[in-house]
């Protein structure tokens, strides 16, 4: 058993839901969720409200080792033995976790989310709108796995059926909005004239585009250079975030 599964463990105990618990520890909700499925490294802080605020034994919380809580009592009482213990328990495992969250700095990026929906819908660029929450991500994924740079990275919702059965409505999908081009085809998030699209993008021999919806109830259509139509790519689609 590790730290997230003890973790997990105190949560059930607690007889609390997710959200209650954070409010609990003043702790976000994301956070947490990202805690408990291995997404983001625990911090100290996190670890520490643990068990000031639910009596949680820090030594069997960091290491396995001794009861799992220990009673008000023992908690304050001036035993200097037990403070001791406590302290350097803490002390030591703090030090060596504050290492390991200064180091995950370094290769986590916090994603933005954006509360904006494509396919349908206004056309106004996505960064205009208010920020949803977040997504921590390894830089070496999105680096290594996937080509893109963690600046370049935002989230937004799919609406509709269009791209079925590739994009279902409501997955979130990760947009490097470094690329405001259609440099191969792929999928790509598009403003035409005022609304905003996620289709797929051919660039043909010709110079015109041809956009695909996945669902091939929707036919294709095409513009050429003499298209009195206004496209803008916002992005590229680079994963399908409900796919991880």
């Amino acid at each position: 058993m590790n730290i997230k599964d003890r973790i997990n463990q105190v949560i059930k105990s607690e007889n609390k839901t997710l959200k209650e618990l954070a409010v609990i520890l003043d702790v976000p909700y994301q956070s947490m969720h990202n805690y408990l499925r291995g997404d983001r490294k625990i911090s100290v802080d996190f670890l520490e409200k643990l068990f000031t605020q639910l009596g949680i034994n820090s030594n069997w919380l960091l290491t396995g080792h001794g009861e799992e809580r220990i009673n008000k009592t023992e908690r304050h009482s001036s035993t200097k033995t037990h403070t001791n213990t406590i302290n350097s328990t803490l002390s030591e495992q703090s030090a060596s976790l504050k290492s390991i969250a200064d180091n995950n700095q370094s290769i986590y990026s916090n994603i933005p989310i954006y509360d904006i929906n494509v396919s349908a819908g206004s056309g106004s660029f996505v960064e205009n709108e208010e920020q949803a929450g977040v997504l921590s991500l390894s830089d070496t994924y999105l680096r290594n796995e996937l080509n893109i740079s963690p600046k370049d990275a935002i989230i937004i919702f799919v609406t509709g059926d269009s791209m079925e059965p590739t994009l279902r409505s409501g997955d979130p999908i990760l947009i490097d909005k470094s690329i405001n081009a259609v440099i191969a085809d792929g999928i790509y998030v598009l403003r035409v004239d005022d609304v905003v699209h996620v289709k797929r993008v051919q660039k043909k021999i010709d110079g015109s585009i041809k956009i695909i919806s996945d669902n091939n109830i929707y036919e294709p259509f095409v513009f050429d250079k003499i298209s009195n139509v206004d496209i803008n790519i916002i992005g590229r689609v680079v994963l399908n975030i409900k796919k991880m």
